[in-house]
């Protein structure tokens, strides 16, 4: 049985070793440290649909748009002229995006880390965060954009264009102009670099 004595010397199998080397002194933790990962923002708040299988690359998707309102009162024993309803079709192409990591035979029968299970896990990351770009990526290429100061452009922003509380409360009367529905705690949301808040 392998024991430790008082001298720091280490009895092994009948092999005694007087003084530790480096190596042996540094104890080694089989928990891989914890990265950093960021939250996924943008994805949590999109309208997930389903793509069926074999059903080609594009999704069309349609809404109904709202009625305009009527101006005038009915005339008794005239029948209104009535509406035309509009639809709006927007449509999405499924993309294909893939990693892998190379992890040899050797590497998995002598790795003294849990690789395959860190890999997965650095796989499933790099996965999160890209379906997050890639949805970050559409909504700010929307064409429904307010810039801080009022400014007509992105490239017309200095850096003294810094965005207020004026610049929110007229996004949010932007908002429910358009008949946004808030959150179901009132609110809407916003999505802030940490420069900027």
């Amino acid at each position: 049985m392998p024991t430790i004595n008082n001298s720091l010397g280490v009895v092994t199998e009948g092999v005694t070793t007087g003084v530790l080397s480096a190596e042996n002194k540094d104890f080694y933790e089989r928990t891989l440290l914890t990265r950093l990962v960021g939250s996924l923002k943008y994805a949590e708040y999109g309208e997930k649909k389903h793509m069926p299988k074999n059903e080609g690359d594009t999704i069309n998707l349609r809404r109904i748009n709202s009625l305009s309102l009527p101006t005038n009162p009915l005339t008794e024993g005239v029948t209104p002229d009535g509406n035309n309803m509009t639809i709006t079709t927007l449509r999405a192409t499924v993309e294909q995006y893939g990693d892998y990591c190379v992890i040899t035979d050797k590497l998995d029968l002598m790795g003294i880390d849990p690789i395959i299970t860190e890999t997965v896990e650095l796989l499933g990351e790099q996965a999160g965060e890209l379906i997050d770009s890639v949805v970050r990526d559409i909504i700010y290429a929307g064409t429904s954009v307010q810039y801080a100061g009022g400014k007509a452009d992105r490239a017309s922003l200095t850096s003294a264009d810094v965005i207020t509380g004026t610049d929110i409360k007229k996004a949010v009367r932007t908002l429910r102009s358009n008949k946004a529905k808030p959150f179901s705690d009132g609110y809407f949301r916003i999505f802030v670099d940490p420069s900027v808040a």
